[in-house]
């Protein structure tokens, strides 16, 4: 069909692909917009620097004890990054919500999914393999 509506046969169809715009859903950012955005960004780096000086004392305390520790499952690990528990952890807090759990550990499916070598390994190849590509 042609567009005012007559048929038109020999004229090839369209396809979606032929038609591509790109960035034809991203947002128009207005100038004024733009430097009211940045102005703020000056203010919070300022609030977040000092922020980011606590929270680095903080982390540092978590290698010397576990009261960072809510489920009591932890264990004192060997860097700040890995000192974490699993209610910290949005998803896991709302899986462990969802079964009234403790603890990530006590759930049915962590032993079998999580403690099991070769459904560990497994991941481990499918996460090298999406790295490469």
């Amino acid at each position: 069909m042609d567009f005012d509506g007559q048929d038109s046969g020999d004229e090839p169809f369209i396809t979606a692909v032929d038609n591509i715009q790109p960035y034809q859903f991203e947002p128009v950012v207005h100038i004024e917009q733009n430097e009211v955005s940045s102005q703020n960004q000056s203010d919070s780096s300022e609030e977040n620097s000092e922020a980011e000086s606590d929270s680095s004392d903080l982390q540092d305390s978590r290698m010397d004890n576990l009261a960072w520790c809510d489920c009591n499952h932890c264990t004192a690990m060997p860097t700040v990054d890995e000192c974490l528990c699993c209610k910290e952890v949005g998803p896991v807090a709302e899986k462990m919500e969802d079964e009234d759990l403790d603890c990530i550990t006590d759930h049915e499916g962590f032993t079998g999914n999580c403690l099991n070598r070769h459904v560990i390994e497994v991941s481990l190849y499918d996460f090298v393999e999406r790295q490469d590509q």
